[in-house]
């Protein structure tokens, strides 16, 4: 298994549980989403995966490693994440911020190959940013970063991929390019988790997801069974239906007044 959740809970100080007991593994080729609302605790679950938080109790082990025992360079062999928000501070061009995803390949200090800019080229190819190679990081936008990131994050070839919210500033069309991107990756052997505010991305993506509801409890199953009317009506606090439409062979997700 590459990557295991056992017994995981998390609280600040004010002793608020964000999500508690949380179990579950995932392996090579399949993805995790994450529902939940605003605040509930997703972007905190997924930074105490990645060693940025320290849970108050719980193991994860990637390959069987302990992460806590792992250092930032270690992790970033098994683990891309790509965050929510990217500001940028520096006006390094795409393919040079790209390439800083070989980091833990080539070493902190070390100069990227053409082998390795061979990696970035075919990253911005996948992502379909290869027209903004010689633009500045600085100068393109929100939507545009997220793909570069994205992007850094793939010639890192690590063997799981975490993105919160990867579709959060992508026009509809790109996000559902996103959604067979991420589907694409998982056929591709990478282990996917992400968060997502669309619980039809989760369903679109099949495998599992995991509910986090904003007290405390924490739920994990496969997507089919787990998402329900009922279940989405609750977290969200609004009537919701999910009819099955035949010449679309597909589930939609609709809020009813």
């Amino acid at each position: 298994m590459l990557l295991n959740v056992e017994n995981l809970s998390f609280f600040y100080e004010s002793e608020k549980i964000i999500f508690n007991n949380a179990n579950f593994s995932l392996d090579s080729g399949q993805i995790l989403s994450i529902i939940g609302p605003n605040g509930a605790g997703k972007s905190t679950f997924l930074n105490c995966i990645v060693n940025l938080l320290q849970p108050k109790s719980g193991k994860i082990t990637i390959e069987e490693k302990n992460i806590s025992q792992m250092n930032a360079i270690d992790i970033s062999k098994y683990i891309g994440y790509v965050p929510q928000i990217h500001i940028p501070t520096y006006g390094f061009l795409v393919k040079e911020y790209i390439a800083m995803g070989r980091a833990p390949k080539i070493g902190l200090f070390s100069k990227p190959s053409k082998e390795d800019y061979f990696f970035v080229e075919k990253a911005m190819e996948k992502m379909e940013i290869s027209h903004l190679a010689n633009k500045p990081y600085t100068e393109i936008s929100g939507g545009e970063r997220q793909k570069a990131t994205i992007a850094k994050v793939l010639v890192q070839e690590p063997k799981l991929i975490i993105l919160d919210e990867p579709t959060a500033y992508l026009d509809y069309g790109h996000q559902y390019k996103a959604i067979k991107l991420i589907k694409t990756l998982a056929e591709e052997g990478y282990a996917i988790i992400m968060t997502t505010h669309q619980p039809e991305h989760a369903i679109l993506l099949e495998n599992y997801t995991a509910i986090i509801d904003g007290q405390g409890e924490f739920a994990f199953g496969k997507t089919s069974t787990i998402i329900s009317e009922s279940l989405l009506s609750d977290l969200y606090k609004i009537n919701i239906k999910m009819p099955f439409i035949d010449s679309l062979q597909k589930t939609i997700v609709c809020p009813i007044d």
